[in-house]
């Protein structure tokens, strides 16, 4: 059984909200940095790649990982399934983390746990967390979780689906057709509000996530929702600006 896995981030610099965002200054460091360092504090991650695209506008990014000496693919701007499925070839990847480029606050030991739960079950195609009515946490605003499958289910749902969202959105066929896939769902607390938003999208969402980093360096979601709760005044501004911006798939 495989001990560790190999963590792909979705990363490019097109963002129309937020145009090079994974590249912007976040509290003195870029974006992407956050991203990083999270996963880097990991025992369960072999390597980290870089999954961005081919076109001339991700030109600044390839840089970044040639500068930074990090891992990186350049695939298809807008069949990211492809792209995932072309990096775990390019790299031979087996288990894989997939990670968005735009969530400073992976909470790390969350993550470390949903490793372990994945590598336990060596037949096991796709690991996430759910919220309590059990709704994946990719389709929440928290952006403070990663999801786990294997090249060999990515290649299965390339095959399967059809419809240009699932191409879009790498993960979305195994949750929308469990049938065909061997899932482990670890559920969140009933009682979390999954309406918090700890993502990075929008010019406001820098300004609050710096507000986080100067209340605490502790980033784990028990903290951040405890932030939420004592800062009653920060929490409504997030939870108001979260719920007026949600994700539509």
């Amino acid at each position: 059984m495989s001990k560790k896995v190999d963590a792909i981030i979705q990363a490019r610099l097109g963002s129309t909200r937020l145009p090079k965002k994974v590249l912007s200054d976040l509290n003195g460091q870029r974006l992407l940095d956050y991203v990083l360092d999270r996963l880097r504090a990991s025992k369960y991650i072999n390597r980290i790649i870089i999954a961005t695209t081919d076109d001339i506008t991700d030109s600044e990014l390839v840089n970044y990982c040639r500068q930074e000496k990090i891992l990186y693919y350049c695939g298809d701007t807008h069949n990211i399934l492809s792209r995932f499925i072309a990096t775990c070839d390019a790299y031979n990847c087996d288990k894989i983390l997939r990670v968005c480029s735009d969530n400073p606050f992976i909470d790390s030991e969350a993550m470390d746990f949903q490793i372990r739960t994945f590598l336990s079950e060596e037949e096991l195609d796709y690991c996430t967390y759910v919220t309590g009515a059990g709704q994946p946490v990719i389709l929440t605003s928290l952006g403070l979780f990663v999801e786990a499958t294997t090249a060999k289910a990515l290649k299965k749902v390339a095959k399967l689906a059809s419809a240009q969202k699932h191409y879009e959105h790498v993960t979305m066929f195994m949750y929308e057709h469990p049938e065909y896939f061997r899932i482990n769902r670890i559920y969140l607390d009933k009682n979390i509000d999954a309406h918090y938003r700890f993502t990075v999208d929008y010019p406001q969402d820098i300004e609050f996530c710096t507000k986080i980093m100067n209340l605490t360096q502790d980033y784990s979601m028990k903290s951040l929702l405890t932030l939420m709760s004592t800062y009653r005044d920060l929490g409504k501004q997030n939870l108001d600006f979260s719920k007026s911006h949600l994700k539509s798939y």
